[in-house]
């Protein structure tokens, strides 16, 4: 029947056994706090001096359970004074699981349930994993157990179950209550932790005092009387002496029977037990050899990594400070081998003499027992002064010292280094503080955390006051918000350059009073992140000395425009002279000589010396009304600036024999006469250069007219130039055309390039002016004057 219903279960255990793998450690607080404040206890007290402490976890999966009770009982007997032997059994049917609660480690996600304080002080770290430190193991044996076949334990203080209702969905059968109920001491307690795990038959166990999960044992059930009924109620008077004497026999070997059987469970339990502790020795002994062939295996690596470290040093001495081993990198750092050294103490040896009594005295700290951190020099066989850092370890067994251990490195070069870059420290502090400009390392926060001494006089503040202060209050109000802004973003992609292009910064001093600044940036990095360094330089009288330069400029301006409406009014003066009185006074005087050449009796000779005066003077009246028209073009006020140009290019074409095309499109009405003369100026000066520089065959003139104003654009296909060497060189011409144009609010652009040819672009702004009349069609005319559309 028992072999039917195992049978039975095993199915349901498996998977009983699944779903307790992922088992926390002390998953309910509630249950470990009773235990350690009433159960143990009450355990305590019913134990004799030397009576052991006997548990027993039964489905105790891969061992979190057992171990959370084992971690409680070690916290609750610690400081007491009675010594007590602790044997807890965790018993499973899953031989993997109970491998793995033999082992004792678990990932940090297992041990989600344990406090900081008690994984520190329980478990210990291996190879990213925590394994159950040894106090807490060795009071633990696991082995395997079916609670439905196998005999149960005996004597056991306090049995802990958990969800054994997985066991089979129609209850957990009653034999297995009686072998828990066995196994319990009369005054055990049973915990059932699991949520959904049914109460235990009534007549075995009943609800403890300590907690709802915890159940007492019930007193044995009472032996009944097995003679029938019937026979009890009739009297059997004459068969009484008979009756009594084998009802006696029959009660003592009813007693005889349950002690025998009770022996034998006993017997059963306890050979169950040695089963267990004997699959436990085994275990540990399997770990044992393995644990001495990982020792081997660590000794030969250990021996190995001495040998091949190149750069640590490793030196073992005995506990009177003789060198015992003196690794490969000491014996090239020094150039002794180590036949040489062994046997020898260092500061004798090695150390100068100088420094013998302070390496001594450094030794037998150490050698009391302890570590120590030191540096000290040693001198190699070829004269070297070599400084060394040491890690000096004691190995102690028993409490006697067995060796001491020395790990150094050889840091000669790095204090080079450290004196070489304090050396750097001083160099770049000085360079800081003889700075012409003010420099100011604040980090993300904004924090200033270097300033120098031009800092200190530039803004007024001292050196203390300045470090830890926000670097916005160097500033105005008005401009802290946004500035802030602007560093947040600057941190997010810190980059060299110069702070606030093409504004005006401004920078506010102790005493409140503000002026202008220029700002670079830069950043560097240091341990704590990236620091941002500004270089500040006051700008005040540079500033000033450009508010100068652009009152002089403005001035210079005013007087070039002034000089230019002067030389336009004088220019108009001298032109209406020439026109009104030289050139009638030539006329009057070319119509006498015509009159003398054509007189009577005048001699052939004579007459043709007139005409040929005559000639000369209709030449020079030409040439003062070609003078007088350049002195001041009046058909631009008679005609308009459209015809004035296209007779200036057809004036160009014949005088010079370079085609000339003039195109004009878009034009307003009227033009204001500034503009017109300023515009027709420009054309005249660029039609001498392109006839004097450009070596040109052909140049077009462009007058377009738009909403906003008018361009002209003059193009040659001559020699070009270079445009920054002509300005360097300050051509009257190009400053001529180009003040003209800034006095009527235009613009004059010239673009140019050797063998490039050249364009002048002259834009003047007409305001609202309005457009005349619709555009037409662009006019294309030759410079002869005929319409070429």
């Amino acid at each position: 029947m028992a072999e039917e219903r195992s049978s039975e279960l095993d199915p349901v255990s498996s998977r009983a056994n699944a779903a307790r793998g992922g088992l926390e450690f002390f998953m309910d607080s509630d249950v470990f706090r009773a235990l350690q404040q009433d159960v143990f206890p009450a355990i305590l007290k019913t134990k004799h001096p030397g009576e052991p402490i006997r548990v027993w976890c039964v489905e105790c999966s891969t061992g979190a359970k057992v171990y959370s009770i084992a971690i409680a009982l070690v916290e609750y007997l610690e400081g007491r004074s009675s010594s007590r032997t602790v044997r807890i059994f965790g018993t499973d049917i899953n031989d993997n699981a109970i491998e793995k609660a033999r082992k004792g480690i678990y990932t940090t996600e297992d041990l989600a349930g344990v406090s900081q304080e008690r994984l520190k002080r329980h478990f210990r770290q291996r190879d990213g994993e925590h394994q159950v430190n040894g106090d807490v193991r060795e009071l633990c044996v696991f082995g395997r157990h079916d609670l439905t076949r196998n005999p149960p334990f005996s004597k056991i203080d306090l049995i802990s179950c958990r969800n054994l209702s997985l066991h089979s969905e129609s209850g957990l059968p009653r034999s297995v209550w009686e072998r828990l109920h066995y196994a319990l001491r009369d005054d055990g307690v049973l915990l059932l932790s699991g949520a959904a795990d049914p109460p235990p038959p009534a007549d075995l166990f009943e609800p403890s005092r300590h907690h709802p999960h915890f159940f007492s044992k019930t007193p044995k059930p009472k032996f009944e009387d097995p003679t029938p009924h019937a026979l009890r109620k009739q009297p059997l008077i004459h068969e009484a002496p008979r009756f009594s004497k084998e009802l006696a026999s029959f009660e003592e070997l009813r007693h005889t029977n349950e002690e025998l059987q009770t022996a034998k469970e006993e017997l059963q339990a306890a050979n169950q037990e040695l089963l267990m502790v004997n699959d436990q020795l085994q275990s540990r002994n399997m770990e044992l050899a393995l644990h001495q062939v990982a020792i081997q295996k660590d000794k030969k690596l250990i021996a190995a990594i001495l040998g091949a470290a190149k750069d640590l040093l490793v030196v073992v001495l005995d506990p009177q400070g003789r060198i015992q081993h003196f690794n490969q990198a000491c014996q090239t750092l020094t150039g002794y081998s180590s036949e040489e050294v062994l046997g020898k103490s260092s500061w004798d040896l090695l150390a100068p003499p100088e420094d013998s009594e302070s390496v001594r005295k450094a030794f037998s700290e150490v050698a009391g027992g302890g570590e120590k951190q030191i540096e000290n020099r040693w001198i190699s066989k070829d004269g070297r002064d070599l400084l060394i850092r040491w890690s000096c370890h004691a190995v102690m067994s028993n409490g006697v010292l067995d060796s001491v251990i020395a790990t150094g490195i050889d840091v000669t070069a790095r204090e080079e280094a450290s004196r070489r870059a304090r050396e750097s420290e001083i160099t770049i502090r000085a360079l800081l503080e003889t700075a012409a400009e003010a420099i100011l390392a604040c980090d993300e926060e904004g924090r200033i955390v270097l300033a120098n001494q031009m800092a200190e006089r530039m803004f007024g503040h001292s050196h203390a006051a300045l470090v830890g202060r926000n670097l916005e209050s160097l500033m105005p109000e008005r401009f802290r918000a946004r500035h802030r802004e602007y560093r947040n973003a600057w941190f997010r992609q810190p980059r060299n350059r110069a702070m606030g292009t093409g504004l005006e910064l401004t920078a506010i001093r102790k005493d409140g009073s503000e002026f202008p600044v220029e700002v670079s940036l830069s950043f560097m990095g240091n341990t704590e992140g990236i620091l941002g360094v500004a270089f500040v330089s006051d700008i005040s009288e540079r500033k000033q000395s450009e508010r100068t330069l652009l009152q002089y400029k403005d001035q210079l301006q005013q007087l070039t425009g002034a000089l230019i409406l002067a030389q336009e009014a004088g220019n108009r003066e001298v032109a209406r002279e020439l026109h009104d009185v030289f050139s009638q006074e030539l006329a009057v005087l070319g119509m006498e000589i015509s009159s003398l050449r054509e007189g009577p009796g005048i001699d052939r000779e004579i007459a043709k010396r007139l005409f040929e005066l005559g000639k000369k003077i209709g030449q020079l009246a030409a040439d003062l009304h070609k003078t007088s028209r350049e002195l001041h073009p009046a058909i631009l006020e008679d005609l308009g600036l459209q015809v004035g140009m296209q007779q200036e290019c057809e004036s160009f074409q014949r005088a010079t024999g370079i085609a000339t095309e003039f195109r004009t499109s878009g034009m307003p009405g009227a033009i204001p006469p500034d503009v017109s003369l300023t515009l027709f100026r420009v054309l005249q000066e660029s039609l001498r250069n392109v006839h004097k520089h450009s070596q040109s065959p052909r140049v077009t003139v462009r007058l377009e007219g738009s909403p906003t104003g008018i361009v002209l654009r003059i193009e040659d296909e001559g020699d070009g130039f270079e445009l920054d060497g002509a300005l360097r060189k300050g051509g009257l011409g190009l400053i001529s055309m180009e003040e003209r144009v800034r006095l009527v609010d235009g613009k004059l652009t010239v673009e140019s390039a050797p063998s490039a040819g050249t364009t002048v672009i002259a834009f003047v702004p007409l305001g609202k002016m309005a457009i005349s009349g619709k555009r037409g069609p662009a006019r294309k005319q030759g410079a002869a004057g005929k319409d070429l559309q």
